[in-house]
């Protein structure tokens, strides 16, 4: 059984994936305790969010790249009353899956 069969279904979508999925299917796989899994996913997630702050590019084979973005500050409109608003510019990442996992997608 894969990760995709793994997690809850929800309206529309075959499956919600969270840290709690994650770490049971790779402890399962591994052989590894789920306590160690969990600290090595979190240690995952910490590295890729401390370089994506500091505005390096992740790159994962097999997955993807993730890079950091800037939005521009924009006029928006309060859809309630229609008045004008100021968006102020925000952080964002951008992720380009790789071609190993596009083609896992589509296959």
């Amino acid at each position: 059984m894969g990760i995709a069969n793994s997690g809850n279904t929800g309206k529309g979508k075959e499956c919600v994936q969270n840290v709690g999925n994650i770490v049971d299917f790779v402890a399962n796989r591994t052989g590894n305790q789920k306590k160690v899994t969990k600290e090595i996913v979190d240690e995952i997630i910490n590295v890729l969010a401390e370089s994506l702050s500091a505005k390096q590019i992740v790159t994962i084979a097999g997955l993807g790249v993730f890079k950091p973005a800037t939005r521009s500050a924009r006029e928006g409109r309060n859809p309630k009353t229609g008045e004008t608003i100021q968006i102020p510019a925000k952080n964002t990442i951008k992720f380009k899956p790789s071609k190993k996992l596009r083609e896992a997608i589509n296959s």
